[in-house]
């Protein structure tokens, strides 16, 4: 019978501890006298670090190991000019936004960098402030051409783009705007198909390339547009209408997760995840806290965190709850015979 070394060209090795990832490899624990090796599993949500204060409608940017969590809305209703950054390991308090908000749109790839704009005050009042992050403070920019809240967006400071909306509160409306940012202006550009607002988007994407899931009013839609840089297209729809739903990825990889539905007319918070491959959505390992209005967004298809929100249909129930996405995830198992 052929050896291992002969069949791979190396011995197994022989390890005190397991590897965190050692890919298709395999080894021998010699504490435990078992050998052993990788597997990988489809993506699933861990426990994640807990955000400071429990807040819904909060916004973001960044990855997993730098984010930023800020504004949003605490209990009773209030809204704070928050902000917090992330650095895989903790969240520390860091210089307060200048306009206290909820529901606005963030854009940004890293802790360090990002832009926030539009969002709703209390009383209800549509935002049309842009706020830039530098790492340190916070600095108003050019204003957007249509105050709004419950928009989503993709990009970074210089080249961010923002979409949809809440344009009135009392009935809501979906607004159908799209605007660019250039790093000093923005610029209205084509409308998408359906208006609408608290909807998910691929916000890792650019102003070239992003996608414009789900959402309301007057209904929940399961409608995914992509937007190309010059217009809005309609491609495969999710597979459970939501709204208040949030996206990470880009147009050729993407996830949403969380959201409501309002089956009997009673909100019910979601825990569902979807994955777009480019053509069309699965549905895949769900969160383990059903929430809705999570922070909007931070992360990719692979690596993403689904933060805070509102964990019950009865007002006052906002979470601290943190929760992390991985996509392969690789264990250690052991060699068993039978």
């Amino acid at each position: 019978m052929a050896e291992y070394k002969a069949i791979r060209g190396f011995k197994v090795k022989n390890l005190a501890s397991d590897p965190t990832v050692d890919k298709g490899q395999l080894w021998y624990n010699t504490a435990s006298n078992t050998l052993k090796y990788d597997t990988v599993s489809a993506g699933a949500w861990a426990t994640g670090t807990a955000v400071p204060t429990a807040t819904t409608r909060a916004t973001g940017f960044g990855s997993t190991t730098a984010a930023m969590f800020a504004t949003g809305q605490l209990v009773p209703l209030a809204d704070t000019s928050e902000s917090y950054i992330f650095n895989g390991t903790a969240w520390t308090d860091v210089a307060n936004v200048n306009l206290a908000r909820r529901g606005a749109a963030g854009m940004g790839a890293s802790s360090t960098s990002g832009i926030i704009a539009g969002g709703l005050t209390t009383p209800a009042a549509h935002v049309v402030k842009t706020e830039i992050w530098n790492g340190e403070s916070w600095a108003e920019a050019a204003d957007l051409n249509t105050g709004r809240s419950g928009n989503n967006g993709a990009g970074i400071v210089t080249a961010a783009i923002t979409f949809g909306g809440e344009g009135t509160p009392n009935p809501p409306t979906g607004l159908d705007q799209t605007e660019i940012y250039n790093g000093t202006s923005w610029t209205d550009v084509n409308t998408l198909n359906q208006g609408r607002m608290e909807f998910g988007s691929a916000n890792a994407g650019t102003t070239t390339a992003t996608l414009c899931i789900g959402g309301t009013p007057p209904q929940f839609y399961d409608l995914t547009e992509e937007w190309n840089g010059t217009a809005w297209t309609e491609v495969n729809d999710i597979n459970t209408a939501r709204a208040n739903l949030v996206g990470a990825g880009t147009v050729t990889s993407c996830i949403v997760y969380a959201g409501k539905t309002r089956p009997g007319g009673t909100v019910t918070p979601m825990a569902l995840t979807e994955s777009w491959n480019g053509t069309s959505w699965t549905e895949v390992a769900d969160l383990a806290t059903a929430r809705k209005d999570p922070c909007q967004s931070n992360g990719t298809s692979t690596a993403a965190l689904a933060l805070a929100g509102d964990d019950l249909p009865a007002p006052g129930t906002n979470i601290v709850n943190v929760e992390e996405w991985s996509d392969p995830v690789y264990a250690a198992a052991t060699v068993t015979t039978s």
